[in-house]
């Protein structure tokens, strides 16, 4: 049984009863849309590091596991994922007692190590070395359960604001906080398509 939910701030109404209605031929999954823009605004846009790429949207993951307290787990996926398999294969993958598990990010790691712009921001604003383990943000399987525990979101929500000059605002703050808690997983769940052209 699937229940799928799509985090959004101003999906427009039609949309959003479409793809319902859609989603009713399934009699195992149900769709639901969760407005996390008063979520967000409460803890306040500002302190959001965004790019011309990149909206505050891509920091809704880090509120699951605050939104989603009846799970202790879930599959995140970027709306510009597209599966081949069935998704419960990657929501399955056993953590072995970490808070996520994810892909590596070859390209961000590489780019670390032969960028000194990228490897110094490493260095400084993430406290992490160039070369080190990084993961796709854009794929996760999390612990919800032991994100809560451990406070996750608050140290993340901390790191967000005080990170300045992000790439990657989501992933940099996910990894910085995150490292040591990942479990990497195969990368033909997540990876970028011109990667294996």
């Amino acid at each position: 049984n699937y229940d799928i939910f799509i985090l959004q701030g101003g999906v427009p109404k039609e949309r959003m009863n479409a793809a319902t209605k859609w989603m009713k031929r399934y009699d195992n999954a149900r769709l639901r849309f969760v407005n996390i823009d008063p979520v967000v605004d409460m803890v306040g846009r500002k302190y959001f590091s965004t790019t011309r790429e990149y909206s505050v949207a891509v920091f809704f993951r880090i509120f699951a596991p605050g939104i989603f307290t009846r799970y202790d787990k879930m599959a995140y996926l970027d709306s510009d994922i597209v599966f081949f398999d069935d998704v419960a294969g990657f929501y399955n993958q056993d953590l072995e007692g970490n808070q996520i598990g994810a892909c590596h990010d070859y390209v961000s790691e590489h780019q670390s190590l032969v960028n000194p712009e990228v490897g110094d921001f490493w260095r400084r604003q993430l406290n992490m070395e160039p070369g080190q383990d990084f993961f796709f943000a854009g794929g996760l399987v999390m612990d919800l359960a032991q994100m809560r525990e451990k406070n996750s979101f608050d140290t993340m929500l901390k790191k967000a604001r005080d990170i300045v000059g992000s790439r990657l605002p989501d992933q940099d703050v996910m990894n910085s906080i995150l490292q040591g808690q990942v479990k990497y997983i195969g990368s033909e769940w997540n990876y970028l398509d011109w990667m294996y052209d």
